[in-house]
């Protein structure tokens, strides 16, 4: 097969990052509309759409970041990125000639990251925790969630979905009493969304993907 990045149109497929053992985990479009490539190569940053994808900048674990397997990449109010991958969690301002790296979970291998309304970060790891940041200061949500993938719900309400099957409902609120189980069928869930009738989508490891109603 063939590794890296590309981009596709109607007549053109361009190879924008081409890297012998190159692997992507993640791709998030910023609010410059520049792109930004999660790899086991670091972070990427591509300009956007309308050119032909010149590569501007890579980010690694030699300009701070606790790793360079980055495996998830979410941008906060302020058009900082925070970005988690196999050694922790950083928070990542970019400006035209410099970039400012703050490291805010450390040896975490981090699964999914949430940002929640009020701006709070939640981090789910894959060693069984959970993890919410707040006003500088962390706080473990929830120990022994395996795996967990995570989706802001209705009512500012944290779903969380784990590698054993289970889907857990959270009220950020009361954060250990209300961590409950929700619905679970037995089988990894990998992906989480709610439409706009109010049913629930859940994708699965090697079970498909199913609707709630």
């Amino acid at each position: 097969g063939i590794s890296g990045l590309h981009i596709f149109d109607k007549t053109l497929q361009k190879i924008v990052l081409d890297q012998e053992d190159l692997s992507v985990f993640a791709v998030h479009r910023a609010k410059n509309n520049h792109i930004w490539v999660g790899s086991n190569r670091g972070l990427f940053q591509i300009r956007g759409f309308n050119t032909q994808g010149q590569v501007i900048r890579r980010i690694g674990k030699r300009n701070g970041l606790p790793s360079d397997s980055i495996f998830k990449i979410r941008e906060d109010r302020m058009g900082n990125l925070i970005v988690g991958g196999g050694n922790g969690a950083s928070r990542v301002g970019v400006q035209r000639h410099s970039v400012q790296i703050d490291t805010l979970l450390k040896r975490k291998p981090v699964k999914d990251i949430l940002i929640d309304r009020d701006g709070s970060l939640w981090f789910g790891t894959y060693n069984d925790a959970l993890f919410r940041y707040r006003r500088s200061r962390f706080k473990t949500v929830a120990n022994g969630v395996l795996e967990p993938c995570l989706y802001l719900d209705r009512q500012d309400t944290v779903l969380i979905g784990t590698a054993a099957g289970t889907l857990l409902q959270l009220n950020k609120e009361k954060i250990a009493p209300s961590l409950k189980f929700f619905r679970g069928s037995g089988f990894g869930i990998t992906a989480i969304c709610r439409d706009h009738r109010g049913d629930l989508w859940l994708g699965t490891l090697q079970r498909g993907f199913y609707r709630f109603n």
